[in-house]
C-alpha cells in the first residue's frame, strides 16, 4: 500500500495535534454514553496507528505524536494504554537504530504487562526484547527471552505469534553461526506460515533460509529460495519485500566480487525503495553502492553517494547507517591516500559508534582506568619496597663494618699490652681463626640452603601425596556413582524389554525387541569395561563360572553391530566351527566383553570390506577345551611404528591426517588384561592399509547334563507359585517391571516405597522373601533390615543394589542380608535364583 502524500500527512498531524490539545483541556461530559476509559482507549489506539503510519517517513513528527499520546495515557492512569505507548516508542527507537532506548522501553512494557497479568502482552513483549537484544549482539540473553515467548505462545495457542517467534529464534541462531538449529527453527516457522496461509511470512522465511544457504556456499539452493520469496512478495504486491530480496542479492554479489551484477541489483533495489518512499531502504542501497564504487576505484562517485547517505541518515536519525557511512568514507579516503580526511572521518565514525554504545564503552573505560590505577599503585609499592630493602642492606653493611672495626681495635689494644714479642704469634693465630670462621660460615650457609631445599621437597611430596589421595578418593567416588547411575536405568531397560518380548507375539516387533534387549546387554558390558578397569588394575576382579552357549553368545554379541551397520561397503561375518561344544562352562560376561571389544575395534577402523569373527578349537580333551578366537578385518591396518602402543592405556591409533575414531582408548587394554586373567593369550598381526588379525586363545570346561539342570530348574520354579514377597523399592519404573516379573512367576507381591513402609508391612503379615533396595527415602534399606531382623530374625532378606563395589557383598552379608542381587539383573534367571532361597 502506498503512503499518503506529504500534504495529507501534514494535515493529519495538525488535526491530531488539535484533538490532543482539546482532550487535554476539556472537562469530562457526565452524560456521555461511552465511559471515559473506553473513549480514551479508542483515541490512544487511533493516534498510535497514525504515529506508526508516518514513523518511517516523518520520524520527528511521529515521536512528538507518541509523546503527546503518552501524556494522555498517563493522565488517564490506564496501565494497559501506557504499555501500548511504550511498545510503540520501542518500535520507533528500534527503527532509528537506537537499540539501547528500545531495550529500556521494552523492559518497562514487560513490567507493566506482568503487573496486569496480561499473558499475551508479556509473550509479544518478550519477542520484542529478544529482537532488540539480538541487535545489541547479546545473543544468549536474546535467545532466553525468545524461548520464553515461544512457550507462552504455545500455551496461548497463538499460532501466528508462534510463527513470528520461531522466525526470530532462527535469526538468533543464524547470528551465532549455528546454521543447523537456525534452519530447524525456520522450517517450523515455514510450516506454520503455510498452514495459516500467510504468504508474506512465508516469503520472510524463504529470504532468511536463503541467507543461510549463501553462508554455507550453496548458491543454487539460495537462488531458488530467493526466487520463491520474490514470487510470493510479487503476488502480494509487497514492494518492500521485493526490494529487500533484491538488496540482499546485491550485497551477496558484492561480497563475492561480482561487482557488475551487484551494481545492477543494488540500483534496482534503490529504485524500488524510492518508489515506496522507504528512505531507510534507499539509504542502505546507497551505502552498499558507495562501498561498491570504492572497491571498483570509482572514488568520486563513491564520495558523492556516501556524503548523500550521511546527510540523509543524519536527517532521518538512522544512527546505525550514519555510523557505517562514516566508516566507509574513512576507508575511501584511506584508499586515495588522503590520510588527513581519512583520520577525520575515522574520528567521526568513532564518535558515532560511541553514541550507539555509550554505556558499554563507559564501563569498559572505567574498568581499564581502575585496572591501570591498580597496576600503577602496585608498581609504586614495588619500587618503594625495593628502595627500602636497599637501604636496609646498606645499614646492615655499615653495622657490620663498625662492629668489625671495634673488634679490631680491641684486639690491637690487647696485643699492644702483651708486647711486641707476642704480636707475630697472635697475628698468625687470628689469621687462621678468620680462615676457619669463613669455612664454618660457608658450611653453615650450605647446610641452611640444603635444609631449605629439603623442607621445600618435603612440602612438595606432602602436597603430591594429598593430591594423589584426593584423586584416588575422587576416582573411587566417581566409579561408585557411575555404577549406580548407569546400572539403575539399565536395570529398567533390560527388565521391561524382557517382559515385552514375552508378551508381544508379532515377529517383526519381537525382532526389534530382541535387538533392543541385546543392545542393552552390550551397553551393560561396555559400562563394565570402565568399571572393571580399576578392579583389574588392583587385581581384585572375580571370575564367575556358569554354563553358556557359545553360538548364542556370538549371535547376541553381533546382533547390535548388524542392526547398526549402515555402511553398504562393510560386511559382518561370523563362523563357529562344528567342533566347538554346544555348551561351555566359564565366565560368559567376560568372554562377551572380549568379543565385543575386538569386533567393535575392527568395525571402527574398517570402512570397506569385511569384519570376520571365527571361533574354533585349538585342542579338545574330555571335560575341557581351548578355543581360538580370531577377528579379521580389511581396515586401515596398524603402522609398524605404532604397533607397540596397541595395548597401551588411552591410546587410540590413527595415521597422521586421518580421522580419529571415537572411544575411551581402554578397549584393547581391558581385553588384554581379561584374557590374561582368564589364563589365555592374545596376539595380533597387521599390515598397513591391508588389515589386521587379532588372535585370542582361552580355556573353558565343557558343560554336561543340560537336561537334568533344566528339569531341576523347572522344579525349583514351581516352588515360587503362591509365595508372598515384599518388594521394597522407591523407583517407580523398577517397581513396575520387577513386580511384573515376580507375578509372572506366580508370586504374590506387596510393594513398600521406603524403609518405614517395609517395617509396617511386615508387622501386618509375614512374607516368604523380602527384596530390599538400599537407597530409599525416610529410611534406607540397611537401617530397615536391622530393625526387621531385630524383631523377626528368621526373615529372609535379599539386597537389591546398583553398586558395583567388589566389597559390597561382604558388607551386606555382615548386616544380615541372606544374599545380594546386583542391578541390572538377568530376568531369565531371577526365578531360579529366588527359588534357591526358599526352604525345601
Amino acid at each position: 500500500m502506498k503512503s499518503p502524500s506529504l500534504l495529507v500527512r501534514v494535515i493529519l498531524l495538525i488535526i491530531i495535534s488539535m484533538v490532543c490539545e482539546t482532550l487535554l483541556e476539556a472537562k469530562p461530559i457526565e452524560e456521555s454514553t461511552i465511559s471515559d476509559t473506553v473513549y480514551t482507549e479508542r483515541l490512544v489506539d487511533s493516534l498510535l496507528d497514525a504515529a506508526s503510519a508516518i514513523m518511517v517517513e516523518q520520524p520527528i513528527e511521529a515521536l512528538k505524536l507518541i509523546e503527546a499520546v503518552e501524556k494522555i495515557a498517563h493522565e488517564a492512569n490506564v496501565k494497559s494504554l501506557i504499555a501500548d505507548v511504550l511498545h510503540t516508542k520501542s518500535i520507533y527507537h528500534w527503527n532509528r537504530g537506537n537499540y539501547q532506548l528500545a531495550l529500556e522501553n521494552d523492559r518497562q512494557t514487560l513490567r507493566l504487562f506482568q503487573a496486569l497479568n496480561d499473558s499475551s502482552g508479556v509473550a509479544y513483549t518478550l519477542n520484542s526484547l529478544g529482537v532488540t537484544l539480538m541487535e545489541l549482539e547479546l545473543n544468549h540473553e536474546a535467545l532466553k527471552n525468545l524461548l520464553q515467548s515461544e512457550l507462552m505462545m504455545v500455551a496461548l495457542n497463538d499460532s501466528s505469534g508462534l510463527q513470528m517467534v520461531l522466525l526470530n529464534i532462527g535469526a538468533v541462531f543464524e547470528k551465532m553461526d549455528d546454521y543447523e538449529t537456525a534452519m530447524s527453527s525456520y522450517e517450523r516457522a515455514l510450516e506454520l506460515a503455510i498452514s495459516l496461509k500467510m504468504p508474506s511470512e512465508m516469503a520472510d522465511v524463504y529470504n532468511n533460509m536463503a541467507e543461510i544457504k549463501l553462508a554455507k556456499g550453496m548458491q543454487d539452493e539460495a537462488y531458488e529460495l530467493y526466487s520463491q520469496a520474490y514470487q510470493l512478495y510479487k503476488q502480494q504486491g509487497n514492494l518492500d519485500g521485493i526490494a529487500t530480496v533484491t538488496l540482499n542479492l546485491g550485497d551477496f554479489y558484492l561480497q563475492t566480487g561480482k561487482l557488475t551484477v551487484a551494481e545492477n541489483l543494488l540500483q534496482e533495489a534503490r529504485e524500488l525503495f524510492s518508489a515506496i518512499q522507504d528512505h531507510h531502504g534507499t539509504c542502505e542501497s546507497d551505502l552498499l553502492l558507495g562501498k561498491l564504487y570504492r572497491r571498483s576505484e570509482r572514488f568520486e562517485e563513491s564520495e558523492r553517494i556516501l556524503l548523500q547517505v550521511l546527510k540523509q541518515a543524519k536527517t532521518k536519525q538512522y544512527l546505525a547507517t550514519y555510523t557505517e557511512a562514516q566508516r566507509q568514507l574513512a576507508q575511501l579516503f584511506y584508499a586515495q591516500e588522503n590520510f588527513s580526511k581519512a583520520y577525520e572521518r575515522f574520528l567521526a565514525y568513532d564518535f558515532a559508534r560511541d553514541s550507539l554504545h555509550k554505556i558499554t564503552r563507559t564501563r569498559e573505560f572505567d574498568n581499564l582506568r581502575l585496572a591501570y590505577q591498580a597496576e600503577e599503585k602496585d608498581r609504586q609499592l614495588e619500587a618503594l619496597r625495593s628502595e627500602r630493602e636497599k637501604e636496609q642492606i646498606i645499614l646492615l653493611q655499615k653495622d657490620r663494618l663498625r662492629n668489625a672495626l671495634i673488634a679490631i681495635a680491641v684486639i690491637l689494644f690487647a696485643f699492644s699490652v702483651f708486647g711486641v714479642m707476642m704480636y707475630t704469634r697472635l697475628n698468625n693465630f687470628n689469621r687462621k681463626l678468620e680462615e676457619h670462621q669463613e669455612v664454618l660460615e660457608t658450611k653453615n650457609r650450605q647446610i641452611e640452603e640444603q635444609a631449605k631445599q629439603l623442607e621445600e621437597a618435603n612440602k612438595r611430596l606432602l602436597n603430591e601425596k594429598k593430591l594423589a589421595e584426593i584423586s584416588a578418593q575422587a576416582k573411587a567416588e566417581l566409579i561408585s556413582e557411575l555404577s549406580h547411575e548407569v546400572r539403575t536405568p539399565l536395570n529398567a531397560l533390560i527388565g521391561i524389554t524382557h517382559i515385552l518380548r514375552n508378551e508381544i507375539t508379532a515377529e517383526e516387533h519381537r525382532n526389534y525387541l530382541n535387538a533392543l534387549y541385546n543392545a542393552a546387554q552390550n551397553l551393560l558390558m561396555f559400562t563394565n569395561n570402565t568399571l572393571d578397569f580399576s578392579k583389574l588394575e588392583a587385581g581384585k576382579l572375580v571370575l564367575q563360572s556358569a554354563p553358556f552357549s557359545p553360538r548364542e553368545l556370538v549371535r547376541r554379541v553381533l546382533s547390535p553391530f548388524e542392526m547398526n551397520n549402515t555402511n553398504p561397503d562393510l560386511q559382518l561375518r561370523h563362523e563357529v566351527s562344528d567342533e566347538v561344544p554346544d555348551r561351555l562352562v566359564g565366565d560368559e560376561t567376560r568372554f562377551a566383553q572380549i568379543l565385543i571389544n575386538l569386533v567393535s575395534n575392527a568395525v571402527k577402523y574398517t570402512e570397506k570390506g569385511y569384519v570376520h569373527l571365527r571361533i574354533s578349537c585349538v585342542e579338545k580333551n574330555p571335560g575341557c577345551t581351548r578355543l581360538m578366537i580370531r577377528v579379521l578385518d580389511t581396515g586401515m591396518g596398524i603402522p609398524e611404528s605404532l604397533q607397540s602402543k596397541v595395548f597401551g592405556r588411552y591410546d587410540r591409533l590413527g595415521n597422521e591426517g586421518e580421522k580419529w575414531t571415537d572411544g575411551s582408548g581402554l578397549g584393547l587394554t581391558i581385553t588384554k588384561k581379561l584374557v590374561e586373567w582368564m589364563n589365555g593369550t592374545i596376539s595380533f598381526s597387521s599390515i598397513e592399509k591391508e588389515g589386521t588379525i587379532f588372535t585370542v586363545e582361552l580355556p573353558f570346561s565343557i558343560a554336561t547334563r543340560d537336561t537334568e539342570t533344566t528339569t531341576n530348574k523347572n522344579t525349583h520354579l514351581s516352588k515360587l507359585s503362591g509365595c508372598r514377597v515384599l518388594l521394597a523399592e522407591d523407583n517407580e519404573v523398577n517397581i513396575m517391571f520387577t513386580r511384573k516379573l515376580l507375578e509372572q512367576l506366580g508370586m504374590s507381591v506387596t510393594v513398600a516405597k521406603d524403609g518405614v513402609q517395609a517395617e509396617e508391612a511386615i508387622e501386618k503379615q509375614s512374607f516368604d522373601l523380602i527384596l530390599m533396595d538400599l537407597q530409599m527415602p525416610r529410611k534406607d534399606g540397611i537401617e530397615a533390615t536391622r530393625t526387621i531382623l531385630s524383631k523377626n530374625p528368621q526373615s529372609r532378606i535379599i539386597a537389591l543394589t546398583a553398586n558395583a563395589n567388589s566389597s559390597i557383598r561382604e558388607e551386606l552379608l555382615l548386616e544380615g542380608f541372606c544374599d545380594v542381587i546386583q542391578k541390572p539383573f538377568d530376568p531369565k534367571t531371577l526365578g531360579s535364583y529366588l527359588a534357591g532361597h526358599l526352604p525345601h
